[in-house]
């Protein structure tokens, strides 16, 4: 499975634009559900003004956890936890409007109303809907209304959506990723665009 990235302004730092998040990358074989490589996809766009509390690389796709990106607000009066164990992203705890959740291996995202939760393997990988999408590989959708509430990334472990309320602000989180590979190299924030799987036979006949 190669992840998209999202619809929108993926590339914006402003409140007021964003995008639907990126999808996860996964390597895996299909009749036993063997995960060999799961690449996270990133957040909805790096939203970033005086009050976002949160450094705004939270919205890339995590290497060294499996767990998707948990997002704190403004003086930490909310939180929207990413997704842990393969679990999708969840909202935020304070009741505002907020971008889908990214899905992770083995469940969805959580949704909104006006944004679509991105869908784990058992539901077709499929990324969310709303005003911007999320990319195939379980983004969550990202929503607009002149301020824009980011979708998560997909990933082993789904990133949580953006939020905005009362000039509140925090970017949506990447997604988590798990690698079994014995000769690893791993960073974060390294591809920019869509998602890319690369084999090479290490003993070619």
């Amino acid at each position: 499975v190669v992840g998209q990235m999202g619809t929108g302004n993926s590339l914006s730092t402003n409140y007021s634009s964003g995008t639907g998040g990126g999808g996860g990358t996964f390597v895996y074989e299909k009749s036993s559900v063997t995960y060999y490589i799961a690449v996270a996809g990133g957040g909805g766009a790096k939203t970033s003004n005086s009050n976002l509390n949160s450094d705004t690389d939270d919205a890339d796709g995590k290497y060294n956890t499996t767990s998707g990106t948990t997002i704190y607000g403004y003086s930490n009066s909310y939180v929207a936890a990413g997704g842990t164990s393969g679990s999708g992203g969840s909202n935020s705890t304070r009741g505002i409007l907020y971008g889908g959740a990214g899905a992770g291996v083995n469940s969805n995202g959580a949704t909104h109303s006006k944004s679509a939760h991105g869908l784990s393997r058992s539901s077709g990988w499929l990324g969310g809907t709303g005003t911007y999408y999320g990319g195939f590989g379980g983004g969550g959708a990202g929503w607009n209304n002149v301020l824009t509430r980011c979708g998560g990334g997909g990933g082993y472990s789904g990133g949580q959506g953006g939020s905005w309320s009362n000039s509140i602000h925090g970017t949506a989180g990447g997604g988590g990723s798990y690698n079994s590979g014995g000769n690893q190299d791993n960073a974060s924030g390294i591809n920019a665009g869509h998602g890319l799987v690369v084999i090479t036979l290490d003993s070619p006949a």
